[in-house]
């Protein structure tokens, strides 16, 4: 890091205006099984990035349509097989209304969530001119849903926890980032005569890792600094000699539930964004005071 602080809120300038995500019904559970694990500089891993996307937005697309396709299919399946008497008709029809909708199945599992892949790509290209240019940006992108992942239970609650992000940032100073981001979901379920209630809270929390570069240390500060962020608290700043933690939390949670009609959304929450985590991560820059001493 060195006695100045050459990552400032100049960065911020460098954000997209608007990182919103239209259509992208996120409070919605996710069916994805997509992860991206990957080591290089920043454009290879935006080009990455960039075919996932593309894959997401062909997976948006079709799979609304294959489920149509499926479902018309059965319809018809049943009304020529069993009404019209044409049994080969109607077991054809099948079949096509089977593929339909294993299709959409297969497409679901590439949409991915548009708000976390566009905070990946948020992170890359802002700090790609603050990175040290001889080592490589390690990336694991995780957008499996969470209710794939296994589940804990708290009374009559499940509690799933999964990180989608693991970022190691090598900065121009020497200073290793490393960050993470995980999501937590908190769900409370009944069943009722015709479905299963559940009501969800959505949180995330980042924890930016910070290591002084060789020969460098960090001085230890009983009080740390305490970054103020739109929709983050942080809930824990830790300094020491050879490194510093700082871990945010959303301030509120998404909320959401699931009745008969489907899922809708109760309140939105401050789930983290590109915008949030570039933030965060400039603030626990400047809260770190190197000093100017070799290493013991």
């Amino acid at each position: 890091m060195g006695p100045h602080h050459p990552i400032d809120e100049a960065l911020l300038a460098r954000l997209p205006t608007d990182e919103s995500v239209a259509g992208d019904e996120a409070y919605k559970p996710s069916g994805a099984k997509t992860r991206l694990v990957q080591e290089g500089a920043v454009p290879e891993l935006l080009e990455a990035l960039a075919k996932l996307e593309a894959r997401d937005n062909r997976a948006e697309t079709m799979a609304p349509i294959m489920t149509g396709v499926g479902i018309i299919a059965f319809i018809a399946a049943f009304v020529v097989g069993f009404m019209a008497q044409n049994v080969s008709a109607g077991i054809v029809l099948a079949i096509v209304g089977i593929f339909g909708l294993v299709a959409a199945w297969a497409y679901r599992t590439e949409d991915v969530s548009d708000r976390q892949l566009a905070a990946i790509c948020t992170v890359l290209s802002t700090f790609a001119p603050e990175l040290r240019g001889n080592r490589p940006v390690s990336l694991l992108a995780d957008f499996t849903g969470l209710e794939k992942t296994p589940a804990t239970k708290d009374g009559a609650r499940k509690i799933y926890r999964h990180a989608w992000l693991r970022l190691e940032l090598p900065l121009a100073d020497g200073t290793m980032a490393r960050v993470q981001a995980t999501s937590s979901l908190k769900r409370k379920s009944r069943a009722k005569r015709k479905y299963t209630k559940h009501k969800d809270q959505v949180s995330e929390e980042l924890t930016v890792h910070l290591i002084p570069p060789k020969g460098k240390t960090l001085s230890a500060q009983q009080k740390v600094p305490r970054p103020k962020l739109a929709g983050l608290n942080l809930v824990r700043a830790q300094v020491k000699p050879r490194q510093a933690i700082f871990i945010f939390r959303s301030r509120a949670p998404l909320r959401r539930i699931h009745g008969r009609g489907g899922w809708s959304l109760a309140h939105g929450g401050d789930l983290l964004d590109g915008h949030k985590v570039v933030a965060a991560l400039i603030q626990s820059y400047k809260a770190t005071a190197t000093a100017n001493r070799g290493a013991a």
